[in-house]
């Protein structure tokens, strides 16, 4: 029996890829995917060089030279996902146009930034999550990254996880926004 498949969630590290870094060696051998989620393209570089074996998939923020795409639709385990920093559908307004938008490309899973505030939420049958800031959170939020696990029959579960004294553990319901 094969251990769940784990994918990295990083968001708005803007140029500060310590913790982005301190992070993947820490899940490095419990890892086999990272995304990043834009307003950091270039910090995710030196993540790929430390762990070559991660399958990377990453859009362009707001804050990026337009080094790649804005919205990437990608599979992992059958599992399809959108991925975008959301600035492009308002996300600060609302998430309708970011629900829709995974919609209508089929999406099970919707990843996106942009506002610097965890956020997990369904939309539907469609998982809504942004995983927060890992370098500038803001409203009161921690550093914080995502965690999503696909187990063998299918089941998605995504997490966040956030920095405290002790270290990083999962933020409970409570401390994830709805926005």
């Amino acid at each position: 029996m094969r251990k769940d498949m784990k994918m990295l969630v990083f968001s708005d590290s803007h140029r500060q890829a310590y913790e982005m870094l301190k992070v993947s060696k820490q899940l490095s051998k419990q890892v086999s995917v990272a995304v990043h989620l834009g307003d950091g393209w270039n910090d995710m570089e030196e993540v790929i060089l430390k762990h070559p074996h991660f399958a990377v998939h990453r859009v362009c923020g707001n804050c990026d030279d337009l080094q790649g795409p804005r919205v990437k639709v990608f599979s992992v385990e059958g599992k399809r996902f959108l991925a975008t920093h959301g600035h492009m559908q308002h996300v600060k307004s609302g998430l309708l146009r970011l629900a829709c938008l995974a919609e209508e490309n089929e999406a099970d899973v919707c990843l996106f930034g942009h506002t610097h505030r965890p956020v997990m939420i369904n939309y539907g049958k469609i998982i809504l999550m942004n995983p927060g800031s890992i370098s500038l959170p803001t409203s009161g939020f921690p550093p914080s990254y995502g965690i999503i696990s696909i187990s063998e029959n299918g089941f998605v579960t995504p997490s966040i996880v956030g920095k405290t004294i002790e270290g990083y553990r999962p933020l409970d319901a409570w401390q994830v926004s709805d926005i």
